[in-house]
């Protein structure tokens, strides 16, 4: 289950062709949920990465995530050659 309600993107920082970064803030209370990053399509979240870790970067494929495990998540793609509609941050 994700709830987008709980998060919000505060910061995007990146350009086409290049490095992208998302900043994801959530209340403290969801700190021991996974965090995501989806492509929403049709209220769907098609993942693109999750991790239950905290402090430490998790990579798959095109995308890192970090937890600082009390207010935000960090979302990095070296390479941001699509669309960002639908990207949405979640726990």
């Amino acid at each position: 289950m994700w709830l987008t309600a709980a998060v919000g993107t505060t910061n995007v920082v990146g350009y086409w062709g290049g490095s992208v970064s998302v900043k994801c803030e959530y209340d403290t209370q969801y700190s021991n949920r996974p965090k995501y990053f989806c492509q929403s399509q049709q209220g769907n979240c098609n993942q693109k990465i999750q991790t239950n870790i905290k402090n430490k970067w998790v990579t798959n494929g095109r995308y890192s995530l970090f937890d600082n495990g009390t207010h935000y998540f960090v979302v990095k793609s070296p390479d941001w050659r699509r669309p960002m509609q639908g990207a949405t941050c979640a726990v």
